[in-house]
This record gives C-alpha cells, sequence and structure tokens, in this order.
C-alpha cells in the first residue's frame, strides 16, 4: 500500500529536473518515524481503454461462499449472464477505513481474500461497493 502520493513541482526556490513532475508516495508503514519513499511512474494512475466483462458483484460473492478455493472466474464475453463490462487501472484508491487490512499484508490482498474479507466490510459500512475495484 502507498500512502500520501505526491507530485515533485519546482518551485522558484528549488529546482530539481530528475524529479519535476514525477510521482512519489509512501510505501508500507512508519516504523519508528520512518517511511520508504518510492517513485510512482506515471502511468500507475491511467483508465485503461478496454472494457473487461467480469462477474457481477453478487454472483463473485455466492460464487466464493459455495467454494471458497475457487481460483479462477472467467473469461468472459459480452451478453454472458451475470457479468458487466469495467475498466481497470494499475493502482486504485484504498479509504481510510480499510487501509490498516493491506498493512497487515505486505504482500497484497489476493481476491479471495478481498471479497471474503474486505468486502463485507465495504458494505456492512454502508458504502458504495460499486466504487471500489
Amino acid at each position: 500500500m502507498y500512502t500520501c502520493p505526491y507530485r515533485w513541482e519546482d518551485d522558484l526556490l528549488a529546482e530539481n529536473s530528475d524529479l519535476n513532475n514525477k510521482f512519489f508516495a509512501f510505501k508500507g508503514e512508519l516504523i519508528q518515524n520512518v517511511t520508504h519513499t518510492v517513485g510512482l511512474g506515471s502511468a500507475v494512475f491511467n483508465l485503461l481503454n478496454n472494457m473487461v466483462m467480469v462477474l457481477t458483484q453478487a454472483t463473485i460473492v455466492a460464487a466464493l461462499i459455495a467454494d471458497a478455493n475457487l481460483q479462477l472466474m472467467g473469461p468472459y464475453q459480452n451478453g454472458d449472464a451475470n457479468t458487466e463490462g469495467v475498466k481497470t487501472r494499475k493502482m486504485s484508491p484504498v479509504p481510510h477505513f480499510i487501509g490498516g487490512i493491506w498493512l497487515f499484508r505486505p504482500d497484497g490482498i489476493m481476491a479471495q481474500e478481498f471479497w471474503i474479507l474486505v468486502y463485507p466490510i465495504i458494505v456492512g459500512q454502508g458504502k458504495r461497493p460499486n466504487v471500489f475495484p
């Protein structure tokens, strides 16, 4: 998880052409008030142009309830039942109320973990689940 993303902008007093207009963020959590700063490629924010067909949220949850070890869903085509088209990006915002879950999993969250652990928290908080990847 990256926190506090920012774009370096030169100002009147400090110029650094190597850093200007590049993105940076803190990676992981603070350890003794020290963080690790990493560079982010600007392409991680770009919304991909192609539409991908995926199962609806309710269908994904039902499938994982039926088989928690399910490893693969899809691929799907236009017109397949219980599917919808979505666009994705390489990086997505994570709301603060669920950010701690990612901090306890430094290698990331698998899709099954998201739908079994995180999705119910989002719904339980009364949030709109369709705004989350």
